[in-house]
């Protein structure tokens, strides 16, 4: 898979360039550059920005009436310090792409390019959407009113990973990925002597019984055919050794397939957050941080991508439904939709996880990623 070294140097720009959500603005105008250069004042292109940083192009080869395929790539980085070995290091230290959005956003604004060239007589959205990770981004921009005025019929989306082989496809019909929820729980209680506990109300105390306490709750009363998973990844409370905590934070994640299940088990973690704090006499707060939808994928969508893998010579794998979270899910509530996995794993090398200092994904990927979306445009009957 040849890479175009236009393509190569805005992936190392990009990756150069890591920024977290809501806060892309040197990463837009690295897109907004490339891609003006691209479309080299075609009018049938039109550049929307949105938002803080998000930026939409707007493709009509098409009849005015015509319908929307629509495709989006995220643009957010994580707080994460990168391995220094590495081809391209970031150049913000404690920040790096390691999810691989700086792919996704070289394989969208490669296809832009490959666009203007092949001039199609398609209507398309390519959407550069800022705040993946967390912070909700597809939501706003849905909430927003930007894809009001279009008649979208599909929309397509890839996430690069290690876990499939270098240009390799993987998706499943149905839920793909789950729907997450990012929470806070905090015990409050009173402060006092630690020589005196009886005289105060110990909220790190109730922290601890509340951590011990709700995986067995949710064991015992959820429907184990149906998952639900509750994460606690960070603890913090206390001021001293030596005196009865009166707060205490937890950092939490809930994730499930479904609406219903998430419900279910969202009030077994605030029943046990009640009993943990009135056991000590305290208080006790839940704060949703954000909220995804789960990410469905459109049965006849799929089928497509499987004639899209057959042109391109693609080899296509069946997925497993996973636990992550992508607010790609907030298109697929909207639109028919489609997100698929395109491997990145070279022979002989390692799997590396997402999220993690040792993620680089080749530039190669992104060519596999173009020529996916063409095949895609190409069987997507208006």
């Amino acid at each position: 898979m040849p890479v175009d070294p236009a393509l190569a140097a805005l992936r190392k720009e990009l990756h150069e360039c890591p920024e977290i959500a809501f806060q892309e603005v040197g990463t837009r105008a690295i897109i907004e550059w490339f891609v003006t250069a691209a479309t080299a004042g075609d009018t049938r292109f039109r550049l929307i920005r949105a938002l803080e940083t998000a930026l939409v192009v707007e493709y009509r080869g098409g009849a005015l009436d015509a319908p929307f395929t629509l495709f989006r790539a995220d643009m957010d980085a994580l707080p994460l310090t990168e391995d220094p070995t590495h081809p391209v290091v970031s150049k913000r230290a404690g920040f790096m792409h390691a999810c691989g959005h700086d792919v996704h956003m070289t394989t969208l604004a490669g296809f832009v390019a490959l666009t203007a060239r092949k001039k199609p007589a398609r209507n398309i959205l390519f959407v550069f959407q800022p705040g993946e990770e967390g912070a909700g981004g597809a939501k706003r921009m849905i909430e927003a009113g930007l894809f009001d005025g279009h008649r979208i019929v599909a929309c397509y989306a890839l996430h690069v990973t290690d876990d499939h082989p270098l240009g390799e496809v993987a998706t499943k019909a149905g839920v793909l990925f789950a729907m997450p929820r990012e929470i806070d729980v905090t015990f409050t209680g009173t402060a006092g002597h630690a020589a005196f506990p009886h005289n105060a109300s110990d909220a790190l105390f109730a922290a601890a019984h509340f951590v011990r306490n709700v995986h067995g709750l949710l064991a015992k009363r959820l429907d184990p055919m149906r998952p639900f998973l509750f994460h606690i990844g960070k603890i913090t409370g206390g001021t001293a050794r030596n005196i009865v905590a009166d707060h205490c934070l937890l950092h939490g994640t809930m994730r499930a397939l479904d609406t219903d299940s998430m419900a279910r088990g969202a009030a077994i973690v605030e029943e046990a957050a009640r009993e943990a704090a009135a056991l000590t006499g305290g208080g006790y707060r839940i704060e949703t941080l954000g909220e995804f939808l789960p990410v469905i994928c459109d049965a006849t969508l799929v089928e497509r991508l499987r004639k899209a893998c057959a042109a391109t010579g693609t080899r296509f794998a069946e997925s497993e439904t996973k636990l992550v979270g992508e607010d790609f899910g907030f298109f697929c509530a909207k639109w028919p939709s489609l997100l698929f996995w395109l491997g990145t794993r070279r022979d002989g090398e390692p799997s590396r996880a997402l999220h993690a200092a040792e993620f680089y994904p080749p530039d190669e990927a992104a060519a596999a990623g173009i020529s996916l979306f063409d095949a895609l445009l190409s069987a997507t009957s208006e």
